[in-house]
């Protein structure tokens, strides 16, 4: 699982670093390490890209728990009609948290200058129906009315035509 985020200019480099923190489960906050890499924007302005990656299976379980919980269901039913376009072929979902919300210890989707999370699943999920129905499973996904791999009358993943 990748989380990263953008520090422009304008912006406190410790504030965006405890925004991300925010993001993570209190257990594995402080002592998750993000790198740094100084960039140059289109006008020559500096941005610093800060990333992280969680890899160990306890700490990635404690985040998709802790995004289950910290995320309203407004936000889950958006993901679940957003979900075809948050994915990608190997079931990856891909999602943005407002930065401002995470410094202020709240999880919401984000649209500009946000805090980025790459959820990756194992290499043994081969179809995004699958990716889906995990991602369901794990209380990411709200019912969606939109989805389309789900139909909520048969309460059963729905494969694409």
């Amino acid at each position: 699982m990748d989380v990263s985020a953008f520090i422009h200019a304008t912006e406190d480099p410790e504030k965006v670093v405890a925004a991300c923190r925010r993001v993570l489960p209190a257990a594995y906050a402080d002592a998750t390490l993000f790198e740094r890499q100084h960039l140059l924007g289109h006008y020559r302005n500096p941005i610093t890209l800060l990333r992280t990656q969680i890899t160990q299976r306890p700490a990635v379980m404690a985040l998709l728990d802790h995004l289950a919980d910290a995320l309203s269901e407004g936000d889950k039913t958006q993901l679940a009609v957003d979900v075809a376009r948050r994915l990608d072929d190997r079931g990856a979902l891909y999602l943005r948290l407002d930065k401002q919300d995470a410094f202020r210890s709240q999880l919401t989707l984000g649209h500009r200058d946000s805090i980025r999370l790459t959820l990756k699943l194992t290499r043994s999920r081969k179809r995004v129906e699958d990716a889906v129905a995990v991602y369901r499973a794990l209380g990411l996904l709200g019912s969606g009315r939109g989805d389309m791999f789900h139909d909520p009358t048969a309460e059963k993943t729905v494969h694409r035509v």
